[in-house]
């Protein structure tokens, strides 16, 4: 709670760089609470909601955060990601959002519940991550995107046009679109399945 009514107070003042230094001095995974949203007192948030919110509606702060703290987010990764530390990597997803630090560490992440059978935190990871990704992990992104959705029955995205490489295989972009096409088949219910099961549409109230 403290965390986020500092972040927003430093928002209110147009303090861009306190608002950075309390995000990255904070211990996201001790961050429980929410918070009223600054604009919208009946939207509650956390606070990943809450920083992932105010860097899409300041600018400004995005770009103080990747100009002034994006390497020391690089630095903090690369010894998480040397460690195997999940937690550490999580933090640095929230504490360095839209850095390009915050983007490979969603990355690993979405590896990391790929890997486990976790296909919609791996969606969830790698779709984040494409929002402020360098273009030098858009195709990787994209393609593990593209295979995560597989996963579930659906399809997300266009075929790769490159070789495609997950640890240490290679795919080419062929075989990579040939195992994509196979997962869907695998993955995907049969037709009429939830009528015949006799499950109807879920109705949600407005």
């Amino acid at each position: 709670y403290n965390i986020l009514a500092e972040f927003q107070a430093a928002l209110n003042g147009d303090a861009y760089e306190d608002a950075c230094q309390v995000i990255t001095s904070s211990q996201p995974s001790g961050a429980l609470g929410l918070l009223p949203e600054a604009h919208d007192p009946q939207l509650f948030v956390s606070l990943p909601a809450a920083v992932a919110l105010a860097m899409q509606d300041r600018p400004e702060l995005r770009r103080t955060m990747q100009e002034k703290y994006g390497g020391i987010g690089q630095l903090r990764l690369r010894q998480a990601m040397r460690d195997g530390d999940a937690t550490t990597v999580r933090g640095v997803s929230i504490q360095f959002h839209g850095t390009h630090a915050a983007a490979e560490a969603h990355l690993w992440l979405g590896d990391r519940a790929l890997s486990a059978g976790d296909f919609p935190s791996a969606l969830g990871h790698y779709r984040t991550a494409l929002q402020t990704a360098p273009a030098s992990l858009e195709h990787p992104l994209a393609a593990r995107l593209r295979l995560a959705a597989a996963m579930v029955g659906r399809d997300s995205g266009e075929p790769p046009t490159q070789p495609v490489q997950f640890g240490g295989q290679r795919l080419t972009a062929s075989e990579f679109e040939q195992l994509v096409q196979d997962l869907q088949r695998q993955r995907r219910p049969p037709a009429g399945a939830a009528a015949a099961e006799g499950t109807a549409p879920v109705q949600l109230p407005p």
